[in-house]
């Protein structure tokens, strides 16, 4: 089993491959697995600066037994994305279905977060629920559950 980066150079995408012997012939073939994009950018650029809030609201969970309503809800240590905007969050586990409606969304329209949503609206400081939007390509994103820190547009 081997190891791969493939993409664009900014970008890299790991995936794995697998190479098996079998009596009379050898097939190879590759896995990728969505571990996700990374950009490359400063230390502390805005993919590595959102888990902060996360673990916070990671640690608000554990003492409260449900996220907070807001971002108020948790000590104000950095709550701002590099271009001086704040976080956007969107408690999504226990809300009521009417605050689902603005849940972030891939480009199936398939919400990326079961339990909250949080981002930065990016450089331009607009952004709309589907990734796939214009304004929402240069947001920076955690999907997956927070399985995925990273661009809007590369998720």
């Amino acid at each position: 089993m081997g190891l791969q980066l493939i993409g664009a150079p900014h970008f890299a995408r790991a995936q794995e491959t697998i190479h098996l012997a079998l009596p009379s012939k050898a097939f190879q073939f590759s896995i990728a697995r969505d571990r996700g994009y990374m950009k490359e950018e400063a230390p502390g650029g805005p993919s590595q600066r959102l888990p902060r809030p996360r673990h916070q609201l990671q640690s608000y969970k554990s003492t409260n037994e449900a996220f907070p309503e807001d971002l108020t809800g948790i000590p104000a240590t950095n709550l701002t994305d590099p271009w001086g905007n704040a976080y956007e969050y969107l408690k999504i586990e226990g809300a009521d279905t009417k605050s689902k409606g603005n849940m972030r969304k891939d480009k199936n329209l398939v919400p990326i977060n079961s339990d909250f949503d949080l981002y930065s609206k990016g450089a331009d400081g607009k952004s709309t629920a589907p990734l796939t939007a214009s304004a929402s390509r240069d947001d920076v994103v955690r999907a997956n559950d927070g399985r995925y820190f990273g661009l809007g547009e590369n998720y």
